[in-house]
């Protein structure tokens, strides 16, 4: 398999974008979940009031002696998709519901923390129990709220209570799709700005080895465009000298074997003149053998 060669540019990028997507999912998923958890403070303060008037009803139908009409009222009334209000003695017997209406729950451990709670609070306080609650025919168990307070003359707790993803899950989607375009976006302008940035970085660096591929073939006559005062800068200058150096030391060597050419054509001459002079002298020696020997 061959090897895929990544530029420094390319390098600065992806490990850029690797860290902005690891820091973005980060602050996302803790965003996500603490948005979801002041939407469950959102319900809690939404129900609420529905329990406050609930006492309420219970108070005016008690004084008007008239609590099928209260029954009435609460088991037609709808929270969420689902979600109901009911009420139950301090027994755990159901006496308002609109399918259990009778029977006991005191069985469940919610219904009793929810009587210990209730039986403690004080006229229109509400309080408010979390449970998990497993339908028939359903494979998981799904989260419900009750909210609730107690209306004593009567003996009953009214309950206001609905699962809490049924109120949650739209606003849990639209908080996911914020933080999912929210996080794109920083993504890309990471990348556009991470991009700028690795071509004012990578750019000077090119050229400095494009100027160095010209020096290794001989050209000493380009330098570097130095256009920053920061490290890259520096470096072209430093390199925009060497150049400077290498070339007078060039032109040095050039000059030295100009002066050596011209001190090796003297000798040659002298040494041509010493040797025309020794056979001159040679052949008056000759000369002066002969004359002796007359």
């Amino acid at each position: 398999m061959k090897n895929i060669k990544l530029n420094f540019r390319m390098k600065l990028i992806l490990l850029t974008c690797v860290f902005v997507v690891v820091a973005v999912s980060i602050v996302g998923i803790f965003s996500y979940r603490n948005a979801v958890s002041e939407m469950g403070e959102i319900v809690e303060s939404d129900m609420i009031p529905v329990a406050q008037l609930s006492y309420n009803l219970a108070e005016m139908y008690h004084i008007q002696d008239n609590v099928d009409a209260l029954r009435d009222v609460l088991l037609n009334t709808q929270l969420g998709t689902t979600g109901y209000i009911y009420g139950m003695d301090s027994r755990g017997v159901l006496t308002m519901h609109p399918f259990l209406e009778g029977e006991s729950i005191f069985q469940h451990d919610f219904a009793k923390e929810i009587i210990d709670i209730a039986t403690r609070l004080r006229p229109l306080e509400a309080g408010v129990v979390y449970y998990d609650w497993l339908n028939p025919g359903e494979t998981v168990a799904r989260e419900k709220i009750a909210v609730f307070t107690y209306y004593e003359p009567l003996d009953v707790i009214l309950v206001a209570g609905s699962y809490t993803d049924e109120f949650t899950d739209e606003a849990a989607g639209v908080m996911a799709r914020i933080v999912l375009l929210v996080g794109f976006v920083i993504i890309v302008l990471t990348v556009i700005f991470v991009s700028i940035f690795a071509n004012r970085i990578a750019n000077p660096i090119i050229q400095i080895r494009d100027t160095a591929l010209l020096v290794a073939e001989g050209d000493l006559t380009k330098e570097v465009d130095v256009r920053s005062n920061d490290e890259v800068g520096e470096l072209g200058e430093a390199f925009n000298k060497m150049i400077a150096d290498l070339r007078a030391t060039i032109e040095n060597v050039q000059e030295s074997s100009t002066s050596v050419s011209s001190a090796s054509t003297e000798i040659s001459s002298s040494t041509e003149q010493m040797a025309a002079g020794a056979q001159e002298q040679t052949s008056q020696a000759g000369e002066v053998a002969s004359a002796v020997e007359e």
